[in-house]
């Protein structure tokens, strides 16, 4: 549809009180149905174009669209497409769980290390004892290992936005037919694969 929603001219006929905006669109997808005819649009109607919407032949500010399309063959992966993918996939899980425990097990070395420094037991160092035990009341942790866990968090929060940035990249060189396959295999849409990157 088109409005004028200002003073501006626009199109061949400079005279034209209006300016024509295109808001109204039909998606589909390449490689599944292939467009052989639309409607024309409203630059073709030159009285509009001159009078603007609505007319006294549109009475609405508002022009249906309409599309012929050609329904293709319906595409489908080779298997040898399909191995390669899933194995694409695969290996990037492996590499980002590896990534995220090697990452893991640095911090909680530094923890321990933190720890050693101030003198407390190894079990005071752990995350399940920085919770309430109900053995003995203990005070506030010490502000070392508090500015430590504060440190981890936010590295492991970096991480996993890299991981998660690295997963959309991925997507983003797949064609429909490859986002299409990791909805079949894991029950999730491309988008939350590279929000959770399960496979």
């Amino acid at each position: 549809s088109a409005h004028n929603h200002d003073t501006g001219t626009t199109g061949s006929n400079s005279n034209a009180p209006m300016c024509q905006w295109r808001l109204d669109h039909i998606f589909y997808t390449p490689g599944m149905l292939e467009p052989i005819a639309h409607w024309s649009t409203l630059e073709d109607d030159a009285e509009a174009c001159t009078t603007g919407l609505p007319n006294r032949r549109h009475g609405s500010d508002h022009l249906p669209i309409a599309a012929l399309f050609r329904v293709l063959p319906t595409p489908r992966l080779s298997d040898d497409d399909q191995t390669r993918v899933l194995e694409t996939l695969a290996r990037m899980r492996i590499r980002q769980a590896q990534e995220r425990h090697e990452t893991e097990a640095s911090l909680n070395e530094g923890l321990l290390n933190v720890q050693s420094q101030l003198g407390l037991p190894p079990e005071d160092a752990t995350t399940s004892n920085l919770k309430t035990k109900k053995k003995k009341k203990k005070g506030p942790p010490p502000k070392e290992m508090i500015d430590f866990m504060r440190r981890k968090r936010s590295i492991m929060k970096q991480l996993k936005a890299k991981q998660r940035d690295e997963r959309a990249s991925l997507v983003e060189t797949l064609n429909n037919l490859e986002r299409l396959l990791i909805e079949k295999e894991f029950g999730i849409v491309a988008s939350q694969w590279v929000s959770l990157g399960k496979s």
